[in-house]
């Protein structure tokens, strides 16, 4: 097979950092393919390269997962007002984690399906990997987001307490009920259990001691 002729050009000033950003080993390829190959194999490492570009228009979506923000000040906030009936960190999904919620105070829960928040870029990104938006929601992991539960008759007295900033970001979307089951209440009115659906970990007891 004859060496494929590639000729280099200084890309213009504006491009080399859009050059750079791109995986390393993505620009290790780059570099064998363009010292020996098939004109077919650039034009696919093209359309690779193409592909990786699409993931810097969800950054927000990363920086979510892998530098997530404790909500510290809100946790210590909502404390503070004592009108909080339950609350846990969403490490497990929404799914789960509620279900934890629920086990230990002896109830059951509906969610809303269209109340659950995301970010609005979350649309394109599940279409590009091919996910179900409504089960990276649900199940997803690792979100360090706050899950609480709140008298209805006390929802006044929590935007009072809480400075406005803080108020905004708070969601409503579900409600505590009797049972022992997490719902999800769909849009067209129909319900699906979704008790413990987040994320499994592997509990490991500790090994039983010999008298």
């Amino acid at each position: 097979m004859e060496p494929a002729i590639v000729t280099f050009t200084d890309p213009p000033s504006e491009k080399f950092g859009r050059l750079m950003s791109i995986p390393d080993d993505m620009i290790l390829k780059y570099l064998e393919l363009a010292a020996f190959a098939e004109p077919n194999e650039i034009q696919k490492a093209k359309e690779e390269q193409k592909e990786a570009a699409q993931w810097s228009r969800w950054q927000a979506l990363l920086d979510a997962h892998l530098n997530p923000e404790p909500q510290v000040a809100l946790g210590q906030r909502l404390a503070a007002c004592r009108c909080v009936t339950a609350m846990q960190d969403i490490s497990d999904g929404v799914a789960t984690d509620l279900a934890h919620i629920c086990e230990e105070s002896g109830t059951g829960s509906i969610l809303h399906a269209e109340r659950l928040p995301f970010l609005p870029v979350l649309d394109d990104a599940v279409r590009f990997v091919g996910k179900e938006k409504m089960d990276l929601l649900l199940k997803g992991g690792e979100d360090y987001q706050l899950l609480f539960t709140v008298d209805p008759h006390r929802e006044r007295e929590l935007k009072e307490r809480l400075p406005d900033e803080l108020y905004r970001r708070l969601v409503p979307v579900g409600v505590i009920t009797e049972g022992r089951c997490v719902l999800l209440e769909h849009q067209d009115g129909s319900r699906s259990d979704i008790t413990f659906q987040g994320l499994s970990l592997i509990h490991i007891s500790e090994p039983t001691r010999p008298y």
